[in-house]
């Protein structure tokens, strides 16, 4: 019988249930929640002094489960729709890591990958893959802590998919309100086309949109000052979005929760244009906002209280107060005991199936054609060798021919290569300078580069380098700023560490290393093309 510990980690606090069993009634027999201490180091600080205050912390909480399954916050995960081609499901593991590693800024051995296939689209001609990126460090440091928890780590997953799965399960026990009978959106509403929507959305306004999916369903999860989005059809995780709103009132809150929606639905019909929202879930979320929510999609809208549908929901009147991470418990819970939605897990991701040994077979038929080629060529081998002897010696001759020829034209040739090399490595500094400032995330809180050394590379790969170091207001904006020099195609990124800096207004230092690449031109045109 499954008995594991579902655990979420979210900065600064961690919340955890044990579950034993199977199905979505899995008997629920604890639940723990805390802030993390200040004077508790991290488990990226030191995972013994962590993992000894968790052991601690569960064993007065009457935690017993040794299986411990993580689910950390979308904010930490790097997630990507992928494009690929219409391969079998046995050479996707393959392609997803050629992907995300030419699209990462991180080199891959230094991430945990894992992914889930979705379901085909049939305006689509490729196949449409979410792929998952977490550090391997996070992962080691989690495991590490467990163990001086006395515990061990089972799985790792990401929020987004444990709050799909938990409004997956919330679908099938809702019944659904008819699409348009809602707060501020009558019945008998006449739908409108999928660029009104794209326009509903920038103005504020939208009505609903006849679609193949039609029964999406968006969930909102709050819980000051951190929002989660995800979007859900059917069995599968369309869309997901975390932000933090550092908003001072109700009106701001609401209003800034209104603008990340927006941004999400238009994302995620950017993947699936016939993408339409059926029904909204709000978690956390004050009633009010539900209103305004279904006015803008166009579509039913309800705050929902997380534990409702499961037997034991008084289980989670510890966390009353954090009911997204009721969710998230929940959703993790029933993902390992019921699950709707496709699992991430970044501890045992999805590998090429095994491939079975052919070689005894191999063995046998390589002999018996052995035998009968051997029979065959022994006959005609001496007069082949003797032709073989004098096309040798032919081409020895004519060998001698082309070293003189060459030696004689090594001169001016590496005169012409120095000459081409150094047109090529003419790179204006101040365009480049300018292009760069551009990359750079963050508006009038962008980072700056307190060194910038450019200097003209000797290989013949690289155009020049450039060292630069700077500060930023955070990591995120360093961690954007190595996808955008990335994402650009020019640049061949070479990321260093972030570390803490001394300018309190911009605290994180870093240095980024990168080599300008010489611009690809494309073919000449065929002739009379």
């Amino acid at each position: 019988m499954l008995d594991v510990l579902i655990v979420t980690w979210e900065r600064r606090r961690v919340s955890a249930v044990q579950a034993a069993g199977f199905g979505e009634s899995a008997r629920l027999s604890g639940c723990w929640s805390a802030e993390w201490p200040e004077a508790v180091p991290t488990p990226l600080q030191n995972a013994k002094a962590a993992g000894e205050w968790l052991a601690g912390q569960w064993r007065t909480a009457g935690l017993t489960a040794k299986a411990t399954w993580l689910i950390v916050p979308r904010e930490d995960v790097i997630l990507r729709h992928l494009e690929l081609p219409q391969v079998p499901d046995a050479d996707l593991p393959d392609l997803v890591r050629f992907q995300a590693a030419s699209r990462s800024a991180v080199p891959i051995e230094q991430l945990c990958l894992d992914f889930v296939p979705l379901l085909p689209h049939p305006a689509h001609e490729f196949r449409d893959v979410l792929s998952a990126t977490l550090p391997r460090a996070s992962i080691e440091a989690f495991a590490n802590t467990l163990k001086a928890a006395e515990r061990e780590l089972a799985g790792v997953s990401v929020s987004s998919v444990a709050l799909a799965d938990w409004a997956a399960h919330v679908d099938k026990h809702r019944p659904r309100t008819a699409l348009g009978a809602t707060a501020g959106q009558p019945e008998g509403t006449k739908p409108v086309s999928e660029s009104g929507l794209f326009q509903g959305l920038l103005t504020g306004k939208v009505g609903p949109v006849g679609s193949s999916l039609s029964s999406a369903t968006l969930v909102v999860a709050w819980n000051a000052p951190r929002l989660e989005l995800a979007i859900v059809a059917g069995t599968e995780l369309v869309f997901a979005h975390a932000a933090r709103i550092g908003a001072e009132n109700a009106a701001d809150v609401a209003a800034a929760v209104l603008s990340e929606i927006s941004r999400a639905v238009i994302a995620g019909q950017r993947l699936r244009p016939d993408l339409q929202i059926g029904q909204s879930w709000l978690v956390g979320a004050p009633k009010n906002l539900a209103a305004e929510v279904a006015e803008r999609l166009g579509s039913p809208a309800d705050v929902i209280d997380p534990a409702s549908i499961h037997p034991q929901r008084d289980a989670f009147r510890k966390l009353a107060e954090h009911p997204l991470e009721i969710a998230l418990l929940l959703g993790g819970v029933w993902g390992r005991t019921a699950p709707v939605v496709p699992q991430l897990n970044f501890l045992k991701p999805r590998q090429p199936p095994a491939k079975r040994d052919p070689r005894k077979q191999q063995f046998a038929i390589g002999g018996a054609i052995a035998l009968l080629v051997g029979f065959f060529v022994v006959g005609g081998s001496l007069a082949w060798i003797s032709s073989l002897d004098a096309k040798i010696e032919a081409l020895l001759i004519e060998q001698s021919k082309l070293t003189t020829t060459i030696t004689e034209g090594q001169v001016p040739f590496k005169a012409a290569s120095t000459v081409g090399d150094w047109a090529k490595r003419d790179v204006p500094q101040l365009p480049q300078l300018l292009e760069l400032e551009t990359l750079m995330p963050g508006g009038q809180e962008r980072p700056y580069l307190s060194e910038y050394n450019f200097a003209t590379a000797t290989s013949a790969d690289t155009l020049a380098t450039l060292h630069t170091q700077g500060a930023a207001k955070g990591r995120d904006h360093v961690e954007t700023l190595q996808q955008e020099l990335v994402d650009a195609r020019k640049y061949r990124v070479k990321p260093s560490s972030i570390t803490v800096g001394r300018d309190p207004n911009f605290p994180q230092s870093f240095t980024i290393d990168f080599d300008f690449l010489p611009v690809k031109k494309d073919p000449p045109p065929p002739p009379g093309g």
